[in-house]
């Protein structure tokens, strides 16, 4: 998915004044006759024009750098699984190919908000928040946001209650089973 069109110029002066133009491409693939035709290469290419006045030709050449949106990011590591009353959690990926920064995100939003464009993200969860939430992660350049990584699973489980039974008198030297 490259990031947008180029418009090529080939802007002879001197001459007669009247000018053709003869385009081609390397790799092959493109022509035009125009003075300043619009490419939509979809890989970096060269493209050669010559210009000719009736008397003189004339050469010259451009290359177009494509740059493509980053890799897919890699899957988010980090604490999986986890009782509630956590406050932050950072987690980190290995990174995108092409990426130069990156935007982390949190499903379903109730669970707390995340931070973060470098590789790592840090998350505050909400006070209010048990259950399973998804932290994902994207590559970012300027040509856009790459494909959203894999999901990581993390679980915030409610505090475990204890419960052993009613309160009870006994004598001196007795025992009792606490279960």
């Amino acid at each position: 998915r490259p990031c947008e069109s180029s418009e090529l110029d080939a802007n002879p002066f001197c001459g007669t004044g009247t000018y053709t133009y003869s385009w081609t491409s390397d790799p092959e693939g493109f022509t035009s006759t125009e003075a300043n035709p619009v490419v939509y290469p979809e890989e970096t290419t060269t493209y050669m024009v010559e210009v000719s006045d009736g008397e003189t030709t004339l050469e010259g050449s451009v290359s177009v750098v494509v740059n493509d949106v980053p890799e897919q990011a890699s899957t988010p590591e980090g604490e999986a699984s986890m009782c509630w009353g956590i406050i932050e959690t950072v987690y980190q990926t290995a990174g995108s190919t092409g990426a130069m920064s990156f935007n982390w995100m949190i499903e379903p939003e109730t669970a707390g908000t995340i931070s973060g464009t470098g590789l790592t993200g840090t998350v505050t969860w909400s006070e209010d928040f048990t259950g399973s939430a998804t932290i994902t992660v994207e590559g970012v350049n300027e040509c856009g946001a790459g494909d959203v990584s894999e999901n990581f699973e993390v679980m915030i489980h409610e505090l475990p209650e204890v419960d052993l039974g009613s309160d009870m008198t006994i004598c001196a030297n007795e025992t009792v089973l606490l279960d």
